[in-house]
């Protein structure tokens, strides 16, 4: 048996050696290289605005062990688009003789089949800063809370191109990106998504994402200040003038909250001195960071001294 396949694979590599002499005519794509104008002493440059074919398909014939051989890089089509005004448009007709050849393999171009012609638009080169737009979305472990928002690091990135393409950018998106069960603090690199059919380059391809998670908890702040609002130029006192604040949040921050500097409670003179239903009423200042859940007592009394 084993003399059998061995004489089975000799007679196969003859055979594989006697078909790739042969010559054969193949279709192929190669790559199609637009450069930008050449850049002068011109206060402004030009760049390619459209987004020309990545290939183009040709015709090629050799033996077929050459054709096997041929790599990705061994032939390639490159334009070097001439400098013009802004908004100018270009064509060039392909032709076999445009090619270059990067290999030492006798194979032979014959036919450009598509695209036989290419047109290139030129605008001038701009730049400007825009906002990273973030697709991630944190799915948090009960028990557990954000503490403020998602953070970009860079939160803006410059995008650079055609200038009217460079124009119409609002923002750059993220990757998406899902994490569920989330119980510890976030901080991934997550790519970014270059807008789709223009020449641009952005200044960075990842953005890092963080976000502060802590276990949720419930905390009763003692002795919180209240202060009044409106009333400027007189004299008011406010019975009692300390509460306490029932608070819901991560762990760490609202354990460290100091009660002098960090609720904000107030009551509204005005609507004291309007006799509305809601006097009296202890409000707070809004807070990402925590949430009030009960003020006690909700309501005080504003006497003038």
């Amino acid at each position: 048996m084993g003399v059998w396949l061995g004489a089975l694979a000799l007679a196969s590599l003859l055979w594989f050696h006697a078909v790739t002499e042969h010559q054969y005519r193949r279709h192929i794509e190669i790559p199609l290289l637009v450069s930008d104008p050449p850049a002068t002493s011109d206060s402004y440059e030009i760049v390619v605005a459209n987004s020309p074919p990545a290939a183009v398909e040709v015709v090629v014939t050799g033996r077929g062990k050459d054709l096997l051989r041929l790599g990705d890089g061994d032939l390639q089509l490159r334009l070097q688009t001439p400098r013009s005004r802004p908004g100018a448009r270009v064509s060039y007709q392909l032709e076999p003789d445009q090619i270059e050849r990067h290999t030492e393999l006798p194979v032979i171009v014959e036919e450009i089949v598509a695209p036989r012609e290419v047109a290139v638009i030129l605008d001038r080169k701009a730049d400007r800063r825009v906002p990273v737009r973030s697709l991630v979305e944190l799915r948090i472990a009960d028990s557990y809370t954000q503490v403020g928002a998602l953070r970009l690091d860079p939160p803006a990135v410059q995008v650079t191109g055609p200038q009217r393409a460079v124009a119409q950018v609002r923002s750059i998106d993220t990757e998406s990106l899902i994490l569920d069960d989330v119980r510890e603090d976030v901080e991934h690199l997550v790519g970014l998504r270059p807008p789709a059919g223009a020449r641009l380059a952005l200044s960075h391809s990842q953005v890092r994402v963080a976000a502060d998670i802590q276990e949720v908890a419930e905390y009763t702040v003692a002795n919180v200040p209240v202060d009044v609002r409106g009333g400027e130029g007189q004299k008011l006192s406010l019975e009692p003038s300390r509460v306490s604040a029932r608070l819901r949040g991560g762990a760490d921050v609202i354990y460290d909250l100091d009660p002098e500097t960090s609720l904000h409670l107030y009551v509204e003179y005005g609507i004291w001195q309007a006799g509305a239903e809601d006097k009296g009423i202890v409000r707070a200042e809004g807070d990402s960071l925590f949430e009030i859940l009960e003020i006690i007592p909700p309501r005080v009394n504003i006497a003038r001294r």
